[in-house]
């Protein structure tokens, strides 16, 4: 009965029950897979989260009133929401202080310790009778909203900052994400940071492998001579 859309798949909910996968880890830093790390990450894993549930960064669309007001939830389940400030105000009962503080999901510090404490298994169950917009984004944001402490964007920088990075008015640090909606390189060689990741991926031995599948998906893309350049070129 998970709801799942879009590219979203069921697996997405996984991470809810970290607490119980492993029972003997009091703390754990979770990582979509669609992250860059650019730098040692092990000062996010010893970050204090001074007894709250989870730390994470501030999602860049999701936290903004300005954006919240100006786009309409692209799910027919909620329809009935005009924009998405809509669906925070009354679906969620967020406040815009809690709006504003929204976080995104791909890159969290949780602790495993004070949620089986809690009984998170039993929220989570209760959780997961419901339908959300953003699946389990919105559903640890709603269940963690009075225990969030938060971390700078540098541990989870999307496309969108990494296209201001270019501009100058961002410097890339330490992670990148491709969790925004604005494409994924493997899928899309004109997405923002697609070159970061194929220049990255030359490097290991997966690269080739990855190369035949773009090729054999995505044919038409590699008559751009600047896609052959991305792609191809060392």
């Amino acid at each position: 009965s998970l709801y799942a859309s879009r590219h979203t798949t069921k697996a997405t909910y996984y991470r809810l029950f970290l607490p119980y996968f492993f029972e003997d880890i009091d703390k754990i830093l979770y990582l979509d897979g669609d992250c860059i790390l650019l730098n040692d990450i092990s000062s996010l894993y010893t970050f204090d989260l001074e007894n709250n549930y989870i730390a994470g960064s501030r999602d860049v669309n999701l936290s903004s009133i300005d954006f919240l007001k100006k786009h309409s939830p692209f799910d027919l389940y909620f329809s009935d929401y005009n924009s998405f400030y809509d669906y925070f105000k009354f679906y969620l009962g967020f406040n815009e202080y809690k709006m504003q503080n929204y976080i995104n999901a791909g890159v969290v510090l949780m602790n495993l310790d004070k949620m089986r404490k809690e009984n998170w298994h039993d929220k989570m169950q209760e959780a997961l009778s419901r339908i959300f917009l953003y699946h389990d984004q919105d559903i640890i944001n709603y269940y963690c909203q009075d225990s969030i402490c938060y971390i700078e964007n540098i541990w989870n920088m999307p496309n969108i900052l990494l296209k201001e990075s270019w501009e100058g008015n961002i410097q890339i640090k330490n992670i990148h994400s491709y969790s925004t909606g604005l494409g994924k390189p493997w899928l899309n060689i004109n997405t923002i940071g697609a070159k970061l990741y194929w220049q990255i991926l030359r490097d290991t031995p997966y690269y080739e492998d990855m190369f035949l599948k773009f090729l054999d998906k995505n044919i038409t893309q590699i008559k751009n001579k600047e896609a052959v350049e991305i792609v191809y070129k060392k």
